[in-house]
């Protein structure tokens, strides 16, 4: 009965009534609550770090629940990564156009410094570890000082603190170039695994292509 009803009404009024059911049955639903902007999270006080465009950066939350102490250590490991990949990929782009030592070291393939590494005779590989020994014993011992920062391997905190704005901004740059660093080094790793060789592969291809006589 109600379709035959509904079949004798115009288009447009069928159109208005279900419109009307569907607003009438919107009063009844609950109004969805605007979702609140998540709180700013703040740096660790007593640690430098936070730095533009990311502020306090720590997307997979390692700091959550962590004392000072705990996070002073975590800084002091990244402190030290961040030096070593700063080493290494200074290393990589140095050692293929010089190698002063390589012939007297027995080197033969000084211009991939992974094939360096299996040719290096037992004498280099001594030094290398008794080198990183003598810094870990000296980052141990650095500790005993009340004025230790992480990282401070020469007692400079004992110089100047952090209300030094130089300072600041030096032990700033000091962590992205480390950070940067670190995500260098695993792509000179990766592409001289995969291609046999940390030399340019992006822009040389490109420089042959419009220039033949290279």
């Amino acid at each position: 009965m109600a379709s035959l009803y509904l079949n004798c009404l115009p288009a447009s009024c069928i159109f208005r009534f279900f419109c009307l059911v569907l607003c009438s049955a919107h009063a009844f639903v609950a109004p969805i609550q605007a979702a609140r902007p998540a709180a700013v999270r703040s740096a660790v006080p007593g640690l430098v770090g936070d730095m533009a465009p990311m502020g306090f950066f720590d997307p997979l939350g390692f700091s959550k629940g962590k004392t000072l102490e705990q996070m002073t250590s975590y800084r002091e490991a990244e402190l030290k990564h961040g030096r070593q990949a700063m080493a290494a990929c200074a290393g990589f782009m140095v050692q293929p156009w010089f190698h002063p030592l390589a012939k007297d070291c027995h080197i033969t393939h000084p211009e991939d410094p992974l094939k360096t590494l299996y040719e290096l005779p037992p004498a280099g590989v001594f030094q290398i570890v008794v080198f990183i020994g003598f810094l870990e014993f000296l980052s141990v011992k650095i500790k005993e000082n009340d004025t230790y920062a992480a990282g401070d391997l020469l007692g400079a905190s004992e110089l100047v603190d952090n209300s030094d704005g130089g300072w600041l901004n030096f032990q700033k740059r000091e962590l992205a170039n480390g950070r940067l660093a670190m995500m260098a080094i695993m792509g000179f790793w990766i592409q001289d695994l995969l291609y046999g060789t940390s030399g340019d592969l992006l822009f040389a291809p490109l420089r042959a292509a419009y220039e033949p006589g290279l």
